[in-house]
Order: structure tokens, then C-alpha cells, then sequence
């Protein structure tokens, strides 16, 4: 990996542990290498649906994350990606502790991508997602 990529890996760190967004759902970017993303999400009171477990919104807002941050491992200078589809299938109930996201890039083109994300708490699956980002080159 050249010093360019590097700096570029450690400014997305530094965004996504500062993004607005990330911060109201608790979420933070706690590893991050080249084409994979694990995130990490406390349980909170706000993640709570009607019945007292975490909305599959919470879930899903954690999955696409994963999946997009790690494709941003891999995306060239001035290129940007926007997610275009988005797939959870939730597995069991995230009802506390800590909701870990791992997402990695399964192809990389031109101007798409597909990503997957295993979402787990403790050992338990929470959800799997599929992802597809558009990929525009900015000129």
C-alpha cells in the first residue's frame, strides 16, 4: 500500500468517527484495511423499536457503513460511491450489548461494487447484508 492510500485510509477514519450520523447512532469504525470495515455499535435506548429490541433501521444503518466504508478502502483519488441497493436479511434480535459490522468487498469495477456485511453480536448472527455502490469519478 503506497503513503498516499494510507493517508487517504486515515482521513475516512477520521470522518467516519466524526460523521454526525455515526456519532447520534453511537456507531464507530474500530478496524480498517484495504477492501474490509468492522464497525462496531453499542445498543442504546434510541435503537429501540416498539418492543424493546433494536430497529431493523439501526441494523441496517450499521450494515450499509460496513460495506460502504470498505469499498472506500479501495476507491481511487476522486472517486465517490453512493449506495444503490441495499439487502439485510435479519437473522435474530439485537436486544443489547455491543452489534459488530463486518463488511468487505466481494467485486470491485469501473462504476459499480458489491460488498457484504456479517453483522453479529457476541457470537450470535444478527443479519447478513449485500450491498451495490455506484461509483462516480469526479471531474
Amino acid at each position: 500500500m503506497t503513503e498516499e492510500q494510507r493517508s487517504r485510509m486515515e482521513l475516512v477514519r477520521k470522518l467516519a468517527n466524526e460523521s454526525p450520523y455515526y456519532l447520534h447512532l453511537g456507531m464507530a469504525l474500530v478496524s480498517y484495511d484495504e477492501g474490509m470495515a468492522v464497525l462496531e455499535m453499542p445498543f442504546q435506548k434510541c435503537h429501540a423499536n416498539l418492543y424493546g429490541i433494536a430497529h431493523g433501521g439501526a441494523i441496517a444503518s450499521v450494515a450499509d457503513s460496513a460495506c460502504g466504508l470498505a469499498l472506500a478502502s479501495r476507491l481511487e483519488p476522486g472517486q465517490t460511491a453512493v449506495t444503490v441497493d441495499l439487502r439485510v436479511n435479519y437473522i435474530a434480535p439485537f436486544t443489547g450489548d455491543v452489534l459488530v459490522a463486518r463488511g468487505e468487498v466481494v467485486h470491485k469495477g469501473g462504476s459499480s461494487a458489491i460488498e457484504s456485511a456479517r453483522i453479529t453480536q457476541g457470537n450470535r448472527l444478527v443479519a447478513i447484508a449485500t450491498a451495490v455502490h455506484f461509483i462516480k469519478s469526479q471531474t
